[in-house]
């Protein structure tokens, strides 16, 4: 199938934070009287959920009235340790952004908080590289919803999903769109098509 837009998941996709969301949420325990060090083997098993549930998997003694307050802080928590540690790209990310625009356009869609997102784009300088953008800590939406926002407002024909997940694939499904599986990244899924780092994704494609 022929595409003209590729649309990328970010954690376990682009890079991976785990280490630094780990620190933060630690920090944010701690803060909150809860006794627990996050390790980052716990970030990764959350990497896609979004953030009330990532809470939950995490912080699972917790009620659902306990989740609003405790978010705050978390959040609060890990903005500083990502905006101070940052994260660690894959290899060759940014080369292969670089390569891949010439021929489609590209997109990215996440379950991250908003503040997360523009993060990335900017300490990495990808605005003149990703058209569009969107996430669940902007809109509240699931991400297939949010997929299939950025493919109506940017009049995408055809479109494919890249992400880590069992959760992006899901979601891509929903949303009625192709899926390619980042089998490097966090998560385990079922699919057709896969890629063992990027670089592998323009072959694919091609």
């Amino acid at each position: 199938m022929i595409y003209d837009s590729l649309i990328f998941d970010l954690d376990g996709t682009l890079w991976n934070p785990c280490s630094s969301v780990a620190i933060g949420w630690t920090n944010g325990a701690h803060e909150l009287g809860i006794d627990k060090v996050v390790t980052p083997l716990e970030i990764e098993s959350i990497c896609g959920l979004e953030y009330n549930q990532c809470i939950q998997k995490i912080f699972p003694e917790l009620n659902n009235e306990s989740i609003a307050p405790i978010k705050t802080v978390l959040n609060k928590y890990e903005k500083d340790a990502i905006t101070k540690h940052g994260g660690q790209l894959y290899p060759n990310v940014i080369d292969e952004l670089k390569y891949l625009k010439t021929m489609y356009d590209l997109y990215i869609v996440s379950n991250c908080q908003e503040w997360y997102l523009d993060y990335f784009l900017e300490e990495f300088k990808l605005k003149t590289l990703i058209i569009d953008w969107e996430s669940h800590g902007r809109t509240g939406n699931p991400k297939q919803d949010n997929i299939s926002a950025v493919i109506h407002r940017n009049d995408i024909k055809s479109a494919v999903y890249i992400g880590d997940t069992d959760g992006d694939a899901n979601a891509a499904k929903l949303s009625g769109t192709p899926f390619i599986y980042a089998a490097y990244g966090f998560g385990d899924t079922e699919a057709t098509q896969k890629i063992d780092s990027i670089c592998e994704l323009k072959k694919l494609l091609l």
